[in-house]
């Protein structure tokens, strides 16, 4: 995350919940791989939102919402993902 360093961070703190927008480059490696995928032609920048449901800092599960928007001549594109992370279980001896 450190590489989109241009976005826009919104917390709630009562859930806890964020929301993040980043507008990235097209000389990203992710944003070059969507376009070859999809076969988006056109040369405005995407926009990479993002939802996360729970506490960063805690032991219990939380669930990202991973959204580009991409623009493909008069309307947007969509690529939606979710991902679920979960703590890494560590045995005795590895502490």
């Amino acid at each position: 995350m450190k590489n989109y360093s241009n976005g826009d961070v919104s917390i709630n703190e009562n859930v806890p919940s964020y929301d993040v927008e980043y507008k990235m480059s097209n000389k990203d490696e992710n944003v070059k791989q969507l376009r070859n995928r999809y076969s988006i032609p056109n040369d405005k920048a995407p926009i990479l939102k993002m939802h996360i449901d729970g506490g960063l800092k805690r032991k219990f599960c939380w669930i990202q919402k991973v959204r580009n928007r991409l623009f493909k001549e008069d309307r947007d594109i969509s690529v939606i993902d979710y991902l679920s992370y979960k703590p890494a279980k560590v045995k005795n001896d590895e502490r």
